[in-house]
């Protein structure tokens, strides 16, 4: 019985995503000589700056990648980041243009994405003014657009992670700094059209140098 599974890997200056099928042989120790078979890697990212932390999603017969791009430096020469996102309506074997999700950015947005259905959900931190808040935009046409940007901790935050079924969205993360470091969480029940207030899970004070 056949499956599909996929890779992603970042090589410094682009990110490919490199796919195979696996032929699985039940009630049989026999592999046939053609049960590995790999596809050409693909150049999903296709610049000359730095990609980076590439994160993807799969609903049905859609592939869903977004990842960090280097996009320049500031007068200090620090990386400047911006978001892109790219899709795939055939498991990959195809890809539409990459799409651009935030403003160029100097904080490294650690990107995350997770979908159900149709709807796509992207988070990252940004920075606004003087805080790193933990925002996200929402696609529910499969990645076709994008609603605007909205925010689920305007504090500063870190080190999101992100779970999505059915209708039901989970978001956990880092709200820092001294004197103590904070696990916060929110939910969302409407397939992230709203997200709740966060929730203190944890806490712990911050250790010192």
């Amino acid at each position: 019985m056949p499956g599909a599974f996929t890779v992603m890997k970042s090589h410094g200056a682009r990110l490919t995503l490199v796919a195979f099928l696996a032929v699985i042989v039940l009630g049989t120790s026999h592999r046939p000589a053609n049960a590995l078979a790999f596809d050409p890697i693909q150049n999903l990212s296709n610049t000359s700056t730095g990609s980076q932390n590439p994160r993807f999603a799969v609903s049905g017969a859609n592939v869903f990648v977004a990842w960090e791009e280097v996009v320049g430096s500031n007068a200090y020469g620090n990386p400047i980041y911006q978001v892109f996102f790219r899709r795939s309506t055939d498991t990959g074997v195809t890809w539409q243009p990459m799409v651009p999700l935030e403003d160029p950015s100097p904080f490294p947005p650690q990107v995350r994405l997770a979908a159900s259905g149709d709807t796509v959900l992207v988070l990252w931190f940004q920075v606004v003014d003087t805080t790193i808040p933990l925002v996200y935009r929402r696609s529910t046409d499969a990645g076709v657009t994008f609603g605007p940007l909205q925010t689920i901790d305007p504090t500063n935050g870190g080190n999101v992670e992100v779970a999505f079924t059915g209708s039901n969205a989970y978001a956990a993360w880092n709200e820092c700094c001294s004197p103590t470091e904070l696990v916060a969480y929110s939910r969302s029940s409407d397939a992230g059209a709203t997200f709740s207030a966060p929730i203190v899970v944890s806490e712990v004070v911050a250790r010192r140098g």
